[in-house]
């Protein structure tokens, strides 16, 4: 093989590699979770607010209309950070993924993430207002718990994927 069809070569590679990886990236960020999986972590969520911490009906139908509007407010920065986060990393594959594109790559992702991250908290903080007092001691102990579960639940629906 010549030196200058090498290039050529490294070239068919690295935007095979770049496509493949945008694809996969759109599998990941824009698959939805299978119906069944959302109504397990429902079921989960309102067995937890009924039983454990004691939420009444009116109060669990209040939680219905705040997980409706965390839904609605939450789904467009979701469907848009797909598409933020593939095209941070084809920025970094265009900069050979380099020390400062990787180090700038990583920032912007954290930034994106940053933001799911402060829309859950005010999303439980929210939640969290529905309590009477007697009930804020059984919801602040018991709703990690839950999210941990949820965590490792989606953690073992991907692995068996």
């Amino acid at each position: 093989m010549s030196t200058q069809s090498r290039p050529k070569w490294l070239l068919l590679l690295v935007a095979i590699l770049i496509i493949t990886n945008a694809a996969s990236l759109y599998f990941l960020f824009y698959r939805q979770p299978s119906s069944s999986h959302t109504q397990e972590r429902r079921s989960a969520i309102l067995s937890f607010l009924k039983s454990d911490v004691g939420f009444t009906d009116v109060q669990l139908h209040q939680f219905d209309s705040l997980s409706n509007l965390h839904r609605e407010s939450s789904k467009p920065l979701y469907d848009k950070s797909a598409g933020v986060k593939i095209n941070i990393l084809l920025k970094a594959a265009s900069q050979s993924f380099s020390d400062s594109a990787i180090n700038l790559a990583a920032q912007s992702i954290s930034e994106e993430q940053d933001k799911f991250e402060t829309l859950m908290l005010q999303h439980l903080r929210n939640i969290r207002a529905l309590c009477t007092p007697e009930q804020l001691p059984r919801f602040d102990s018991g709703f990690y718990k839950l999210i941990v579960k949820r965590k490792r639940s989606a953690g073992n629906n991907a692995n068996n994927k």
